[in-house]
């Protein structure tokens, strides 16, 4: 086997055996390495841009979600072998891990099984999809990808791409009505009850802070201590920063600094946890005093050095420095300072490499606001239908709902990084349809009906274009009439 990965689904907050969202597409890209498209499997992990998983194992979920936990009973939320899911991979043909790949350093760097698996990454952020290809002109790669109820998406994806799910799906700038359509009674639900849709974020601001990026090393960290960090958020002006820094004995520096006026902190600590989610204590970086101090902008709050000696052990967390700075990498950390009038944290920031990531979030090229369900992508690579098609891109669908199987058609700009559009409706690059399945806004893009399920798209050795249908049992040419 040149790879394997996890398909099953079973899931224990979900009672439902599942084998989907699978995807499953190869191709092998101009650079003669093999590409695989495979979906997010169900999972809830840093794949899927949970930092620290879903917060949530067992039923009832939480109002809101736990820090320091996996994604499920198989593991998680690392990219470990059963959470390899939501991504494409970049493999050598003999199925080794290219040096070249964009998260090979980060990965050899977090080591083990989930080291290893990162290393294969090209992108990651994937819902599912089942449309692939490599422009035969630029060498590019695009995918279609299917959304839950909302905002299908195109998309052209570069080497260390984040492409956003499962915190965004469509344009960032859409992100309310992302959350607004998944929310609504009649769609409510993501597929995996243990991440609702009531977790999405409520601002695009909010959306990007709460991506997982890839880093590679990372030996200073920093943080910025807000009440609109903490869960639920407070209303408070006081604020202060975190700094970090590794020591090469293995020692972690750190300072506390009030960047606004505090009233009566009384303790400052390290919590595990993503940004969103509430978090056991593993590290006390300001001595609980009941009575608390006063803070002045610009005061040192706390400054010293942190021991293994000094780091709390928790489940699944085996308390050294080395653990808690990994888990800072991973995002997966905060700083949180208590006062008097809050003693559950008045303020708190997520904790951060102090470097720009390797990995970078994506917009789509297209999307559609509601599901239309594209299947197979490919392009018009010679001129046999007239000139005007070649270098095209046509999209078949995975459902014959949509006029019995639609067949759309995009133009791509000069520079063939965006999708070329004529329809004035369409200058944002989202067709606002008005249910899933509804054509509104993508009548310019219709170029053929009644294809059924469009599970490859071809240009053939002859120069025409080839549809294979796996519902309707054919392989359809379209050619030029005479």
């Amino acid at each position: 086997n040149l790879i394997h990965l996890h398909a099953f689904q079973n899931d224990a907050t979900n009672g439902v055996q599942r084998g989907n969202h699978d995807g499953g597409i190869l191709r092998f890209g101009p650079d003669g390495k093999l590409y695989i498209f495979f979906g997010d499997n169900g999972r809830r992990g840093q794949m899927q841009n949970l930092p620290d998983g879903p917060g949530c194992i067992a039923l009832p979920c939480p109002a809101i979600p736990q820090g320091n936990l996996p994604d499920d009973q198989f593991g998680g939320p690392e990219p470990d072998n059963a959470h390899l899911t939501g991504v494409i991979l970049r493999l050598n043909p003999d199925g080794s891990t290219p040096f070249d790949n964009p998260f090979f350093k980060a990965g050899a760097q977090r080591g083990g099984e989930a080291g290893a698996n990162l290393q294969k990454v090209f992108a990651y952020g994937v819902r599912n999809g089942f449309g692939m290809a490599f422009d035969p002109f630029s060498g590019a790669l695009w995918d279609a990808q299917n959304g839950d109820d909302s905002f299908t998406e195109i998309n052209r994806v570069e080497r260390g791409a984040n492409l956003g799910w499962v915190q965004i799906m469509g344009p960032v700038e859409r992100i309310a009505q992302f959350k607004e359509i998944e929310t609504s009674a009649r769609f409510f639900g993501l597929q995996q009850v243990r991440w609702p849709p009531t977790n999405i974020a409520d601002s695009r601001k909010e959306a990007l802070a709460r991506l997982f990026m890839v880093f590679e090393d990372g030996d200073e960290f920093e943080a910025r201590l807000e009440g609109r960090q903490e869960n639920p958020p407070v209303d408070t002006t006081a604020g202060a920063k975190a700094e970090f820094e590794l020591n090469d004995d293995g020692t972690l520096d750190f300072e506390l600094e009030a960047t606004a006026n505090i009233t009566k902190a009384t303790q400052a600590h390290i919590h595990l946890g993503a940004r969103g989610q509430n978090g056991p204590v593993v590290a006390f970086l300001l001595p609980f005093n009941a009575a608390g101090r006063n803070f002045q902008e610009g005061d040192e709050i706390a400054e010293g050095t942190l021991t293994d000696d000094d780091v709390i052990a928790q489940p699944g967390f085996d308390g050294t420095v080395a653990a808690l700075v990994e888990r800072m990498r991973q995002g997966r950390a905060y700083a949180n300072l208590h006062t008097v009038a809050f003693p559950g944290g008045e303020i708190r920031g997520q904790i951060k490499v102090d470097q720009e990531p390797v990995s970078h979030y994506s917009d789509p090229e297209f999307s559609w606001k509601f599901e239309v369900s594209p299947a197979a992508l490919g392009f018009m690579s010679s001129g046999a239908l007239g000139a005007q098609y070649r270098g095209d891109m046509f999209t078949g669908a995975a459902r014959p709902t949509l006029l019995g199987g639609q067949l759309f058609h995009f133009d791509l700009t000069r520079s063939r990084r965006k999708i070329a559009v004529d329809d004035p409706r369409l200058k944002d690059h989202v067709a606002d349809n008005t249910a899933k399945f509804d054509i509104t806004e993508s009548e310019s893009l219709l170029f053929g009906t009644n294809f059924g399920v469009g599970t490859d798209i071809q240009t053939g050795p002859n120069g025409n274009l080839f549809v294979v249908s796996l519902s309707n049992g054919a392989i359809y040419e379209i050619f030029k009439r005479p």
